[in-house]
């Protein structure tokens, strides 16, 4: 692991910016090539004095003077040039860490807490790259002198060779350590994300904060704050000390060794087989051996850290495996299609002659689709088999927790299929062993938890659709939401900031920014499937009523093309526009159809038609 983080600073960074790399490198080399040099120097300048040799003596001492320079001052400009490329490998490896955490990994594997643990801890190990770096550097420089220290110590005295090997006593212990701290650190980490989540609950989010003083419960999120904090420290405490008790114990080795070196050379030199010179190279370089040993075991625990956060870094890379229960996926299909089971067929809806034909283009067709989340018994969706006709709108009706936001998710390209496939118009398959990266390009979609992205309005809803950004198409966006007349009141109209979190900008209501969300979703006129997913949650009557006129508008755009339009609500004023509408309950479609027909055969949804009709009346 720690020859890992080495080898991919080393090459990350030479590719980076080769000249800036190699001026910090021979800088470093530079400086670590002199400590050794000033031994030899100081005992032959000793050795010359003591012989009278006046001229070698002035030689030696210009040249040692030299080498005190360099060693004092070569690291501070190597510093110029190792920070500056560290800070640019910092920003290469979170560009890497976001892609991984965003666009490679698919969102069922993000919520699972294995996973926001390790993207944590890689996250707070990468703040310390421009600190890794200089450890690579140091590392590499301090094993050449560590070399050149071992030969001129066996040139003086062959058992002196021994010395650096009880770096390993050191460099063993330092590895113990960190594999200790290491564990107390992963142990730690779901109470440190606790206590991260208490602190910005209270401290950033101005609308939970004032939740919070209505309810009195400051004191309560402080004390569970505090409750996480003691949790997360007593463990990592507990792993320090142990730590510190096993890298003592390896230090104790070093120097009972370092005492008998001192002792073999004064021997020697009351002897008379070593010169005051070799006693001054001796002690000067076993001085510098104490350190060198030091700094050296510090470094390789810096790697080992670094090297974990690589870890982190690579584990997160990786393809995810498929999640449990995806074995009855196998199970619930044939080589030719999907076996024979429960199956609800949407019958094609009546959308009058001026449509165009719907048997032109094939809708979205789901089989035998199920999705079970990481580590719950029960599935959230299963057996659902649905054929949408291109050209349809249809409704998803069922109380909390039916699995109506997990089949939206699905059919968006957010998750993908634990079993089953779902086909889309153009025979495009998506099931546990394809991605759902290409399904999400061709999907207009809003979420209930939507984004409040707090850029300039212009921004907001441009990034709905990065190929179509221009200020016409937000501007035709932003009218199609309804929200011309109040971005028209902004002091800065489109180029207005959004949100105070970064600079002072403009607060919107909740109602405000899920208007603002929907012109971001209809930045994609041309979407095969446009979802919205309670889109009148946060808006006031009149504004629902002007949100579905102009819903219903964009729905025979959508239609006129064969597109499909999605949406879920609890509020059956609306559901009733659907041409289609699809009943879940406990994962399962229960009921389809049109709302007469529906109404007609009575269940669940006729129960709950008239349970809301009532409140009404």
């Amino acid at each position: 692991m720690t020859f890992t983080s080495v080898r991919t600073l080393l090459v990350l960074t030479a590719q980076l910016d080769r000249t800036r790399f190699i001026k910090a490198a021979l800088l470093l080399l530079a400086r670590y090539l002199a400590a050794p040099l000033i031994a030899v120097g100081l005992a032959t300048f000793v050795d010359a004095t003591l012989a009278e040799n006046v001229g070698r003596a002035a030689v030696t001492g210009a040249l040692l003077a030299a080498f005190i320079i360099i060693d004092l001052t070569f690291e501070r400009f190597a510093h110029l040039y190792y920070f500056e490329l560290g800070e640019l490998t910092q920003a290469t490896l979170n560009a890497r860490l976001f892609q991984a955490a965003n666009e490679d990994t698919p969102a069922e594997r993000r919520e699972q807490p294995d996973y926001a643990d390790r993207l944590q801890l890689a996250r707070e190990g990468l703040e310390q790259t421009i600190n890794a770096l200089h450890s690579v550097l140091q590392f590499c420089g301090l094993t050449i002198q560590l070399a050149i220290t071992t030969w001129l110590l066996a040139a003086q005295q062959p058992l002196l060779i021994l010395l650096p090997a009880l770096t390993l006593s050191l460099i063993g212990a330092g590895h113990l350590a960190h594999r200790i701290e290491k564990q107390a650190q992963e142990r730690a980490a779901q109470h440190a994300r606790q206590y991260n989540h208490l602190v910005e609950l209270a401290t950033f989010s101005s609308t939970t904060l004032m939740e919070l003083q209505m309810l009195g419960l400051e004191e309560a999120v402080v004390g569970r704050k505090r409750q996480a904090w003691e949790r997360a420290t007593a463990i990592t405490g507990r792993g320090r000390i142990y730590s510190a008790l096993v890298q003592s114990a390896g230090q104790l080795v070093f120097v009972s060794g370092y005492a008998g070196a001192l002792f073999l050379i004064v021997r020697d030199v009351a002897g008379g087989r070593a010169s005051v010179g070799g006693l001054i190279l001796v002690l000067t370089l076993a001085l510098q051996l104490s350190v060198q040993v030091t700094a050296f075991a510090a470094l390789f625990g810096s790697l080992q850290r670094f090297g974990v956060t690589i870890d982190h870094m690579q584990w997160l890379s990786r393809p995810s495996k498929p999640q449990a229960g995806a074995v009855a996926a196998s199970d619930s299909g044939t080589p030719d299609g999907p076996r024979a089971g429960p199956a609800v067929i949407a019958q094609e809806p009546d959308m009058g002659a001026a449509d165009p034909d719907p048997a032109a283009r094939p809708g979205i067709r789901l089989e035998q689709v199920g999705f079970r989340y990481a580590g719950r018994d029960r599935p959230a969706l299963e057996e659902v088999t649905l054929e949408i006709p291109a050209g349809s709108v249809v409704a998803l009706v069922g109380e909390n927790g039916a699995g109506k936001t997990t089949l939206v998710k699905l059919l968006c390209g957010v998750y993908t299929p634990t079993s089953g496939r779902i086909v889309y118009p153009d025979q495009r398959v998506v099931d546990q062993t394809t991605g759902t990266g290409a399904t999400r390009d061709r999907v207009a979609c809003m979420f209930q938890d939507f984004a409040r992205i707090q850029l300039s309005v212009l921004d907001s809803v441009g990034v709905g659709s990065i190929e179509r950004r221009s200020r016409a198409a937000v501007e035709t966006a932003l009218s199609s939401a309804g929200v011309t007349e109040l971005v028209d009141r902004l002091p800065d109209g489109v180029d207005t900031i959004l949100g105070q979190r970064y600079e002072p900008g403009h607060e919107l209501s909740g109602g405000q920014w899920q208007k603002v969300a929907l012109a971001r979703t209809l930045m994609r006129p041309e979407a095969e499937l446009t979802v919205l997913d309670e889109p009148a949650a946060a808006l006031d009557a009149a504004s629902e009523h002007a949100l579905f006129e102009r819903f219903a508008a964009t729905a025979r755009e959508t239609r006129a093309r064969l597109g499909i339009t999605l949406f879920v609500s609890h509020r059956f004023s609306t559901v009733r526009m659907a041409d289609f509408i699809v009943v879940l309950q406990g994962g399962r479609v229960i009921q389809c159809g049109s709302h007469s027909e529906l109404m007609a055969i009575g269940g669940l949804y006729a129960d709950l038609y008239r349970l809301q009709a009532s409140a009404y009346q």
